[in-house]
């Protein structure tokens, strides 16, 4: 064996991430959807402040801060949750686990107190559809055996970086 072959051989066993074969698929495409969840929280602090002009004569039922604060906070539990998620942090696990159906709860309420339309209470069956589907399907992920064992397993996940 050629010295360079040696190393390749090694640098592509290497490449192979041990938290990429161990996630399971299930946490994989949950962390990536939280992720884009916070994003989409998050877009709402520069976007509040930056079309307050066309924003502002809208007559919201709160002030426009408030709008941009709960992007902000939202934004950044979920960017928490998505990243104890990609990392297999059983914290993150249980961050997701408790976020998933008080940020539910909370949407559905902000729903029923500031709706003003009909429109806007029309809308109630559909969120409160919604908001049950994704709450069972992110209890069934994240509760399964197979992956809270992956949550709970120690090695080359743990030791990684934090």
């Amino acid at each position: 064996m050629a010295m360079g072959e040696g190393a390749d051989r090694r640098a592509s066993e290497s490449s192979d991430s041990p938290i990429s074969q161990k996630r399971p698929f299930g946490v994989t495409l949950l962390a990536l959807a939280v992720f884009v969840l916070a994003m989409g929280n998050l877009w709402r602090v520069p976007y509040a402040i930056g079309r307050r002009d066309v924003l502002m004569p809208l007559d919201f039922p709160f002030p426009l801060a408030v709008h941009a604060a709960l992007g902000g906070l939202w934004g950044a539990a979920w960017l928490v949750a998505a990243w104890g998620l990609w990392r297999l942090k059983e914290w993150g696990r249980r961050f997701a686990l408790i976020l998933t159906p008080v940020y539910h709860a909370f949407t559905l309420a902000w729903l029923a107190i500031f709706a003003r339309s009909d429109y806007q209470r029309g809308r109630w069956p559909f969120a409160i559809g919604a908001a049950a589907l994704i709450i069972a399907l992110t209890l069934w992920i994240l509760t399964r055996p197979h992956v809270r064992g992956a949550f709970e397993g120690e090695g080359d996940l743990r030791s990684g970086v934090s």
